[in-house]
């Protein structure tokens, strides 16, 4: 990027070389972030490290890590013991985090060392993010760095993302999506960003299959240039795909065990999902190849098509389960008795009926984007048309994968973030023209504040009243705030002061039981961990005299409850003398007995089983 930028959106100016302009304007507006939440701590998901289950285990599974755990070994042992889990979860994620503590243990203890991790790790990917998001800005609106940089931080479900003691993936995902979007349209006038999106498409999805949807995105919007342009296009299709493939097969080397070779997993990087890529260049080089006998657009649809098809084809014959999505190995009862019950997981209806306040917060942003964005491209004609159509083919993809499951809105608002910039931008330069200074003003605060989610739920709040936040309360799911009041070291203190042994509690506590003690645990909130939670759900739901069979089998030696997580089975079928019943309503059996703790403000109940 060359030339120079001004931004006048709020009243501030910025002249700087672009490229270093944005980093600079990035960084400045992190560093004030920094001092803000640091120093005032205005925002609750700030003041503490909070960390989710998942944050919890990869900080278990990083203390593996560095304790010398083996790099290709991924089990959980003391998760469902004694043969434990082995999670979908790569070490590439472990790995820095890993580093940024053995770094501060040379200078602090090592428990200092890791509570200085769950500041400095999200808050390097926030600064990445705000970066990507800069540059973003700049593509689509000419300008609008600040807005690029500020408008993250406005959308909640995004920066709870980025959020003290956020170490699980999901926040890495969002960085690499949106910086893929922008190596896509950097790609068309320099052909070595072709092959860098190749390398980030394949860093993707060695870190997780949630983004498999994105990556098929990339290789369409390459596609799609492909059949429309070219000028070029092919040879970056090819770049791509090459790319794409070759360091595919980098991270499935290197993050592989050899002895899992030719284990297809659907839920992880693995033989199925290296095969796909292969196939994936073989039919870019095939069409490329025959570019010049496909000169018009309606032969080379069918062709792409075709390809598509048989790529398709060839990994439903040999790897056929892997058709039916990532998960289509999991235990149908694990599906039916937890997994369609994860609140991420639900989609639009499930949201209006349960959590109507999460709508406005959710999907608001993402929707006035998305239709500002079909205006652009409407409107719009020549080069710069195909970076609207590409933003609209991953922003229309992330708000359609919302409505299904609502983790997907995170991605449709860091996608609108560029939407946003460009109407800023364009407000405040159209209204610098008018006379009327209170027209001006009321017009650029009014095109922030379209994309500023606090405010969409301000006003819905307001709209709505307390009658709203009694029907919120009511609802049985369990927040964060619920589950926070049972974790930590406080709480988990008196645990260690008894003998090793394995525990059965909610799923919930799972996490934090294995980082936080020296004991085991019988599930966690994991698929692969489907004979764990299956056993879980049915020792606290099944007759008290079939739940002590089952306890007794699986040699578990305590129980541990927390009065915000209930063990009742979610579809209701609890028998009416089961051991859940029996400690929600402080009656445990007699094979139960209460261990007490000495500090009185301890909210977890612990029994031993006779």
């Amino acid at each position: 990027m060359h030339g120079t930028i001004t931004h006048t959106a709020s009243g501030l100016a910025w002249n700087a070389h672009s490229g270093r302009g944005v980093v600079q304007t990035a960084f400045v507006f992190w560093c004030v972030l920094l001092a803000i939440l640091l120093g005032i701590g205005p925002l609750e998901i700030f003041q503490t490290p909070f960390m989710t289950s998942d944050d919890a285990m990869r900080l278990v599974s990083v203390r593996d890590l560095l304790k010398g755990w083996h790099w290709f070994d991924f089990r959980q042992v003391r998760l469902d013991p004694p043969e434990g889990v082995v999670m979908h979860w790569s070490h590439l994620i472990d790995a820095p985090i890993a580093f940024i503590i053995m770094a501060f243990k040379v200078f602090m203890p090592t428990h200092v060392a890791e509570l200085y991790a769950l500041y400095v790790w999200p808050l390097l990917l926030l600064l990445g993010f705000l970066i990507i998001s800069a540059f973003l800005a700049l593509r689509f609106a000419g300008g609008g760095v600040l807005a690029g940089a500020i408008l993250p931080v406005c959308y909640i479900p995004l920066l709870y993302e980025f959020r003290l003691g956020s170490l699980d993936h999901h926040n890495v995902q969002l960085m690499l999506t949106t910086l893929l979007v922008l190596t896509i349209l950097n790609s068309f006038r320099r052909p070595l960003f072709a092959v860098i999106s190749g390398a980030i498409a394949a860093l993707m999805l060695a870190i997780g299959i949630e983004t498999l949807a994105f990556i098929v995105a990339a290789i369409a919007a390459f596609g799609l240039r492909w059949i429309w342009d070219r000028s070029g296009s092919g040879d970056r299709l090819l770049r791509f795909a090459l790319s794409f493939a070759a360091f595919t097969g980098i991270f499935f080397f290197l993050t592989t065990a050899p002895s899992r070779y030719a284990v297809a997993q659907c839920d992880a990087l693995s033989p199925a999902y290296l095969l796909a890529s292969l196939l994936t260049a073989l039919g870019c080089i095939l069409l490329v190849s025959g570019s010049c006998y496909l000169y018009r657009k309606l032969l080379r649809i069918p062709a792409a098509i075709g390809v598509g098809i048989c790529a398709l084809t060839i990994i439903g014959l040999v790897f056929p389960q892997c058709l039916q999505g990532p998960y289509a190995e999991v235990d149908p009862m694990v599906v039916s008795l937890w997994m369609n019950y994860i609140t991420e997981a639900q989609g639009l209806l499930y949201t209006v009926q349960n959590m109507p306040k999460d709508i406005v917060l959710y999907y608001t942003m993402p929707f006035i984007g998305l239709c500002i964005c079909l205006f652009c491209i409407w409107f719009r004609r020549g080069e710069r048309l195909w970076d609207w159509i590409i933003l609209l083919m991953f922003l229309a993809l992330a708000f359609g994968i919302a409505l299904i499951q609502v983790r997907g809105a995170k991605f449709a608002g860091a996608l609108a973030i560029p939407v946003g910039a460009w109407l800023i931008v364009r407000a405040t330069t159209y209204l610098k023209s008018q006379d009327h200074v209170a027209r001006r003003l009321v017009g650029v605060i009014g095109s922030w504040l379209l994309f500023v989610g606090v405010f969409h739920l301000s006003i819905f709040e307001s709209m709505a009243g307390i009658q709203l936040e009694r029907n919120l309360n009511s609802s049985s799911s369990s927040s964060n705030k619920e589950l926070y009041v049972c974790i930590g070291v406080k709480q988990m203190r008196h645990l260690n002061t008894l003998p090793p042994g394995l525990i059965l509690a909610h799923s919930n506590l799972g996490a934090y039981i294995l980082l936080e003690t020296h004991h085991s645990v019988v599930a966690g909130n994991y698929h692969r961990n489907a004979k764990g939670l299956l056993d879980s759900i049915h020792a606290f739901n099944v007759p008290k005299d079939q739940g002590y069979e089952l306890i007794k089998k699986q040699k578990v030696k305590y129980i541990v409850t927390c009065p915000t997580q209930k063990h009742f089975r979610e579809d209701g079928k609890t028998a009416p003398d089961a051991l859940a019943h029996a400690l929600n309503d402080g009656k445990p059996p007699l094979w139960l007995k209460p261990i007490q703790s000495p500090e009185k403000d301890v909210l977890l109940k612990v029994y031993e089983v006779k």
